[in-house]
């Protein structure tokens, strides 16, 4: 079944030819979009993964500004985008609406009975959100793109990295129920940056980059426990 999928997609491709857009303007991948000068072009966020004009595969570019927003940045995380330092969001409860603020300049309307700030995960939360990230370690592996990755071999890895994220969000779910998604995607950030072995490991440095999301970020020092703890549980993977 895996070589007819294969053959289908080869022939799709060839039958594809050059990235000038059909008459249809079906795109002829994921992540792509028709310019003005009808050809088609990585969305936000993606460049091509090669220089060969054939091929429509795009890759993910982490720090990447959003066209519209010059203030918003490609997070670590594909199709996640974060404020820059000094903005946050200016709907912080609706996803595509990618307009940031100062911070400064920004107030915010009181809350209802002033809810109090989420409290910090217990122990058997921050445990339990560690075996699942660390769950996400081979899947992590299995989602970087590879040269010489065929269609199926992209479609692949597409996937892992899927069930990655998914992974990963559970594991925020479990430990930071009452955070913001802003929040949690800072975390999530850091998450992946430690599968890679390039989070940082002070808890200064740690503390700055969830304050990034957030300056009043409530459970901050309890977050920065759980990755250190990850960050440690995975140089023990690694030996």
């Amino acid at each position: 079944m895996r070589k007819i999928f294969y053959a289908v997609i080869i022939a799709l491709t060839l039958l594809g030819g050059a990235p000038a857009a059909s008459a249809q303007s079906t795109p002829p991948g994921p992540n792509l979009v028709l310019g003005s000068d009808n050809k088609w072009h990585p969305t936000a966020g993606y460049t091509w993964f090669s220089s060969d004009p054939k091929d429509l595969r795009v890759r993910w570019v982490p720090g990447t500004r959003y066209p519209t927003e010059p203030n918003v940045v490609a997070g670590q995380q594909e199709n996640k985008w974060f404020p820059v330092a000094g903005y946050q969001w200016l709907d912080q409860k609706n996803e595509k609406d990618m307009r940031v603020v100062r911070i400064s300049a920004y107030t915010p309307q009181p809350a209802v009975g002033n809810p109090a700030p989420p409290k910090g995960p217990s122990d058997e939360a921050v445990g339990r959100a560690v075996l699942k990230a660390l769950g996400a370690v081979v899947l992590h592996e299995n989602s970087k793109p590879q040269q010489g990755d065929g269609f199926s071999e992209i479609i692949a890895r597409g996937l892992a990295k899927t069930a990655r994220d998914e992974l990963v969000s559970s594991a925020l779910t479990d430990l930071l129920p009452g955070n913001t998604a802003t929040e949690r995607q800072a975390v999530s950030n850091l998450i992946l940056l430690a599968l890679d072995g390039r989070m940082p490991r002070g808890r200064d440095q740690i503390l700055y980059q969830l304050r990034l999301s957030n300056p009043n970020f409530a459970n901050a020092a309890e977050t920065t426990e759980f990755l250190i703890r990850f960050a440690q549980a995975m140089d023990d993977a690694r030996r």
